[in-house]
């Protein structure tokens, strides 16, 4: 029994080796080799797991993983392995439990830190937008949901979630005055999962957008008025057409002149 412990402890260096020198397949005989020389060896177990995940066999790792905890119940280290293999197959909640599990055994284990925190923001990819968005750090905020939108889509999240991000774009576009980018995410969102809150922030944008550009043309115009009249004074008033007359600021003082502007509503 102490000889084939022995072995396999060799084996298990050999594998740690090859797992090193990226020989992947090679570290999973020596660790089959080994265990089977040593079958209730959590680390093995755990060496095989993490090797598994590297070769993309996620349902290999978990089973390890498994078996890591079976033989190790108190070791925190099985309970990263185990969360790491449940977060690649997709099944987060389950991922999320064995994380905490692990931190209860160990705190301070920066590898369980790091797996809970990566497999929360899977399962909820526009938490981090939602807090830089209540700071008004729009930029940030856009940045932070596009990043939520490329890794929910990676990993196959919930079309409403998608969508949830997508809108959150377009309101910190909004927020920014930059009606037409606001518009296309507010569009992209609707692709994804239509709602009647983002209908209608979306029929408030295309207005807002609207008002914004009539607002424009009526300045342009006052301001156009206000030099021509500087430079070739005129007793005849001049008119501005309908479509801007109700946009228009309040008339300024320099208009209350013998040759004033003609409210074009009553032309």
């Amino acid at each position: 029994m102490a000889d084939n412990k022995t072995k396999a402890a060799a084996l298990k260096d050999e594998g740690n080796a090859a797992l090193s020198a990226g020989n992947v397949q090679e570290a999973v005989n020596k660790y089959s080799e080994a265990i089977a020389l040593d079958p209730e060896n959590h680390v093995l177990y755990s060496n095989r797991s993490a090797a598994y995940a590297k070769m993309e066999k996620y349902h290999e790792a978990l089973l390890d993983a498994d078996k890591t905890v079976l033989y190790k119940p108190d070791w925190g280290k099985g309970y990263s392995r185990k969360g790491a293999a449940l977060t690649y197959l997709g099944r987060l909640t389950e991922a999320v439990a064995a994380y905490e599990k692990g931190l209860q055994l160990d705190p301070n284990n920066q590898q369980l830190k790091d797996g809970l925190a990566e497999c929360r923001a899977k399962r909820n990819p526009t938490r981090p937008s939602a807090v830089y968005y209540e700071m008004k750090d729009y930029e940030k905020c856009i940045a932070a949901c596009e990043k939520a939108v490329e890794v929910g889509r990676e990993n196959r999240a919930d079309f409403k979630l998608i969508a949830k991000a997508l809108t959150r774009i377009g309101n910190a576009y909004k927020s920014l005055k930059d009606y037409p980018k606001a518009k296309t995410f507010y569009e992209k969102s609707l692709s994804e999962h239509r709602t009647p809150e983002t209908k209608e922030i979306l029929s408030k944008a295309e207005e807002e957008k609207e008002k914004g550009t009539l607002l424009q043309e009526g300045r342009t115009i006052h301001s156009a008025i206000k030099h021509l009249h500087r430079a070739i004074p005129t007793e005849k008033p001049l008119t501005i057409p309908r479509s801007t007359a109700t946009v228009l600021p309040a008339t300024p003082s320099w208009l209350n002149s013998t040759w004033g502007l003609k409210d074009a509503r009553s032309a």
